[in-house]
């Protein structure tokens, strides 16, 4: 089965900070310094492709497993990272929490542009 996670439409917000890059200042290592004085350490992170324009949220059906009918919510679907027999790195993704199959469903995200089109 096919499931698209679409957008709340009444989530779409414009992000005020949009195109921001940085500097982000996050706290960095603490020292106790040998008189009892504490010294902390600033570190500035940059973002590369700054904020995004738009922030929203999602909205996840519940799944049906196509293997063995069992309905889960998307977020109990799993994903499982494995190197093969040819030590080839591999990625199963949607697998069903109840039966543990690979590709219960197929999963498409529903894209901003398409949500902005619906809501203007």
């Amino acid at each position: 089965m096919k499931y698209t996670i679409k957008i709340d439409r009444n989530s779409i917000k414009k992000n005020p900070n949009a195109g921001f890059r940085g500097p982000y200042y996050v706290p960095g290592k603490t020292d106790c310094n040998a008189d009892g004085s504490v010294s902390r350490n600033i570190t500035p992170v940059y973002m590369i492709n700054g904020e995004p324009e738009y922030s929203y949220d999602l909205i996840y059906p519940d799944i049906t497993c196509q293997h063995c009918g069992s309905v889960s919510s998307y977020n109990e679907l799993e994903d499982e990272e494995y190197v093969d027999d040819d030590d080839d790195y591999c990625i199963s993704t949607n697998i069903c929490p109840k039966c543990k199959t690979s590709d219960c469903c197929q999963i498409e995200f529903e894209t901003l542009k398409d949500a902005l089109k619906d809501n203007p």
